[in-house]
């Protein structure tokens, strides 16, 4: 009876093991299936942090450097001018909170990009690379998509940063009004390494909440200096809204 247990126990060890290599070692389309798995399965979001119309819930996870989030909310400015600001990379490190520098490894066209985003930690962590494969998706003139998890092209990385894993990070927009837009952002991560837990709790807590206010104050920032909003010109035939019917307000 024990050398039964014990084998019994050794098989679940070694079952156990493979299923952590396979998490370790699976490719980006695999990632986002168990994001989902994950988010269905692991993560009961609960209200977190509220404030100026911006609701951030929690999901539970385990792990001191996992941070899973929900942020919803609305802002002011249009579809295309969220969009606009959202893909203009150079210009994201003035309003997106901690992000020092984003560099474009590659890009297949303005749907598909693998790109990197640097980020300062607070002190005494070392600071965060996010090495992502990016896609964009527009179901239809009032709804963009937007989806992004680790790159498995680990060689783009720096050295000089802990490279975190991203098991998904999407955010949706959807036209509410020609002024408004309904946003829904989800992250579910690892940020590896070192990290103390009032810093993951701080990032959990704030983070969201500042980088949606902080698209929408540069969104205004550039309306009142009378700035263009340019678009790719295949994202922005995609976007074209002509039709005069009355947006669905519902909910993403």
């Amino acid at each position: 009876m024990n050398c039964l247990t014990k084998h019994i126990k050794r098989s679940s060890q070694a079952f156990l093991f493979v299923i952590a290599l396979s998490l370790i070692f699976m490719g980006p389309a695999t990632q986002k299936a168990y994001s989902e798995m994950s988010e269905k399965g692991f993560s009961d979001w609960k209200p977190l942090f509220e404030k100026n119309g911006i609701k951030v819930f929690k999901g539970k996870l385990k792990g001191e450097a996992v941070i899973p989030f929900k942020a919803i909310g609305t802002l002011n400015g249009s579809l295309e001018e969220v969009v606009s600001v959202l893909l203009n990379f150079q210009q994201k490190p003035i309003w997106s909170p901690k992000l020092k520098s984003v560099k474009i490894h590659k890009e297949t066209n303005s749907f598909v990009k693998t790109f990197s985003e640097y980020y300062e930690t607070p002190w005494p962590s070392s600071d965060r690379e996010f090495l992502l494969e990016g896609k964009m998706d527009i179901p239809d003139q009032n709804l963009v998509k937007l989806f992004a998890s680790s790159s498995t092209k680990t060689s783009f990385s720096n050295k000089d940063h802990v490279l975190a894993q991203v098991n998904n990070l999407d955010l949706t927009l959807k036209r509410l009004t020609e002024t408004k837009t309904a946003v829904e952002f989800v992250f579910m991560g690892d940020l590896k390494g070192w990290i103390p837990a009032w810093i993951t709790n701080l990032i959990q807590r704030r983070w969201p909440y500042k980088f949606l206010k902080g698209l929408e104050k540069h969104i205004n920032t550039k309306k009142l200096k009378n700035q263009p909003f340019p678009l790719p010109q295949d994202v922005k035939k995609r976007l074209t809204h002509n039709l005069k019917v009355t947006l669905n307000q519902e909910k993403i």
